[in-house]
């Protein structure tokens, strides 16, 4: 899985981001699944407000996933560049989350 996020002055990308493979810390991913409220994902107000509750994760989850990436970095990218990423990042955890315990079935 392979994500990419682009750094700007103004309208110009001046450094580039990429990321092959990436983990995430337990905490991270307790961070994620403690905001997502399931009942209400088709509830756009309601997403919206899990939105605005994920905004202080969103630096550290980046920041995992791309080394080396800053915070004043982050402050010069686009918000439409970030939520694939933070998309792929969410599936990247609720597949862990469900393949937890799949090596040890049948013993």
């Amino acid at each position: 899985m392979s994500m990419t996020l682009n750094i700007y002055d103004k309208k110009e990308v001046v450094k580039t981001y990429t990321a092959e493979t990436f983990d995430l810390s337990y905490g991270m991913i307790e961070d994620l699944v403690s905001i997502v409220d399931f009942d209400k994902l088709n509830d756009n107000l309601e997403i919206g407000k899990m939105v605005v509750k994920l905004l202080p994760q969103i630096k550290p989850l980046l920041c995992e996933i791309f080394d080396g990436l800053t915070d004043e970095e982050i402050r010069h990218t686009h918000v439409k560049e970030i939520i694939p990423v933070f998309v792929q990042a969410f599936k990247f955890a609720f597949n862990e989350i469900s393949s937890l315990g799949a090596d040890n079935e049948g013993n």
